[in-house]
């Protein structure tokens, strides 16, 4: 009886510590628009919150086209970036378990060698990689190849030639000895177990969408005329402080890798897929895929150093991530257990985070202005939103106070580590067989898409600058807010030289190369790691 009594009265406690009320909601529309929005200059957001299967926020805030006048609500679609890495861990998880349930969890160690069709080649930069390389090794950022990110914005290629190329994409650290953020690889895992599953990858992942009732989630697809869906939110980037339109055109350049960042979805859709990892699989009473499956993808597969982000004695939050999972980061926040991953596609950014123990998901996303420089972040904003929804007592003010000095050193060193990564990276040797380069009348050209003019630098007869008349400038107002300085060098023979002035980034153009001018396969049939 005593024990009964005592049960009785801890359900009591803890369903009265996560109340949710119009004073909580109030809270959070004053952050998320006078905090948030606005310090950030975004134009408009999306917003959805669930918990123990109650969608408790599900609305949209601002502008999705400022021009026409028309607002965000909860049925408005975005580009949810590399959120889209979670929905790609899911389809290998239930395609490897329906294929192979005898293997259980051993099946993601598997090579993929050995599981993909013998039509399939499956190359890599050396031969070990090649035979060896596992769905965790990719899910995880553990393969340790440079990240190719740069090729989604320089140069048209086709999903299967973007996937060949990572053949050539070079080794960053040693295999499964490293983490190294990686979107070649994931979006090759998206096309190889669509081959194992012998359909294609939009066919899987509109069909898991569906089956979770995720009704307005759909593919980016090169043909697709985005701008035309009547739900559809206009981007925007701020450019010499004015909201202006980003070329919604460039979407389109995301299909190459759709299982790397190329969804589109809602708010009200995105609680169904929260909701769906939070009851571990199942969708009302159907179980789309099994829970001890589903609890494969949150097992840590390549751990941080984790010390965790205390910042004073009297502090006693901990806060950072503990490593990589599969298509997800494994987090704590305040001692609280994190399942969480952001997403950027110039100039949308979002933010997806699940808290198992409480049975709370937040996502968040935004149509511009792209990354943000001023507190708060997406990231920040949802823990915020946690701290309101579990109901800790403590006023907007405290919380706030406790979560800004955490956001920035957040970001750097937790949830952005494989963009920073990115950013420092030197020299990009494969990007240069990426895109022909053509030199014509003091033009420079990447594809049909990045046109600039040079101008000679003053005191060299081999460098140039780039002034550039194409859109690929938004790109970077989206991530920096203001352009960068662009310089060619012509001094080498063979090949030429992009510089930019941001963390000494070196981009490498072999002059009128080819595929065919490269090996079919890089390394030679006696070579074991790489050379």
């Amino acid at each position: 009886m005593n024990f009964s009594i005592f049960t009785l009265i801890s359900i009591y406690l803890i369903a009265s510590n996560f109340a949710f009320d119009a004073e909580t909601e109030r809270s959070i529309d004053n952050f998320v628009e006078n905090v948030f929005m606005r310090n950030n200059e975004i134009p408009g957001v999306g917003l959805s919150v669930v918990r123990n299967g109650t969608v408790l926020i599900s609305k949209g805030y601002g502008m999705r086209n400022i021009t026409a006048g028309l607002t965000v609500d909860q049925n408005t679609l975005f580009a949810i970036g590399s959120t889209t890495k979670s929905f790609t861990a899911v389809l290998v998880v239930k395609t490897l378990n329906e294929l192979y349930p005898e293997r259980g969890a051993a099946v993601l160690d598997t090579p993929i060698a050995k599981l993909i069709p013998p039509t399939v080649n499956f190359t890599l930069s050396d031969r070990y990689r090649a035979e060896q390389t596992t769905f965790r090794d990719i899910l995880a950022h553990r393969t340790c190849l440079l990240n190719g990110g740069i090729d989604l914005l320089f140069g048209t290629m086709t999903a299967e030639e973007y996937a060949f190329r990572s053949r050539y994409i070079p080794q960053v650290c040693e295999f499964r000895n490293g983490y190294h953020y990686n979107n070649n690889m994931v979006a090759l895992a998206g096309e190889l177990i669509a081959a194992i599953a012998g359909t294609t990858l939009r066919n899987m992942t509109l069909s898991l969408a569906r089956d979770i009732g995720m009704e307005n989630t759909t593919c980016i697809d090169f043909d697709g005329v985005y701008e035309s869906l009547p739900d559809m939110s206009q981007p925007y980037i701020l450019r010499n402080g004015t909201l202006v339109e980003f070329d919604i055109f460039q979407l389109r350049r995301i299909h190459v890798g759709l299982g790397t960042g190329g969804i589109l979805s809602t708010a009200n859709d995105m609680a169904k897929y929260m909701e769906f990892h939070l009851s571990q699989g199942r969708v009302g009473n159907r179980q789309i895929v099994p829970t001890n499956v589903m609890n494969w993808l949150y097992t840590i597969s390549n751990g941080f150093d984790f010390r965790g982000s205390r910042r004073d004695d009297a502090d006693s939050s901990v806060y950072g991530d503990l490593g990589t999972a599969q298509g997800f980061f494994s987090a704590l926040y305040d001692g609280w257990s994190v399942i969480h991953h952001g997403g950027y596609w110039p100039p949308y950014v979002c933010d997806m985070c699940l808290f198992p123990a409480t049975k709370i998901g937040i996502f968040i996303c935004s149509n511009g202005p792209g990354l943000l420089m001023n507190y708060p972040s997406h990231e920040i904003t949802s823990v915020n939103i946690f701290e309101l929804i579990r109901g800790t007592n403590r006023s907007l003010e405290e919380i706030e106070s406790k979560n800004r000095k955490f956001d920035n050193h957040f970001i750097e060193e937790h949830l952005f580590d494989g963009h920073k990564a990115n950013r420092v990276s030197t020299v990009l040797h494969y990007s240069r067989i990426r895109n022909k380069v053509e030199l014509n009348a003091l033009q420079l050209y990447f594809s049909e898409w990045a046109h600039g003019r040079l101008q000679q630098v003053p005191g060299s007869n081999t460098n140039f600058s780039v002034h550039w008349d194409t859109t690929i400038m938004d790109y970077f107002y989206s991530g920096l807010r203001a352009p960068l300085n662009f310089w060619i060098d012509f001094g080498i023979v063979d090949s030429v030289l992009l510089r930019v002035d941001f963390n000494n980034l070196e981009f490498q153009f072999v002059k009128n190369a080819t595929l065919d001018t490269f090996p079919a396969i890089p390394w030679s049939p006696s070579s074991c790691g790489p050379e």
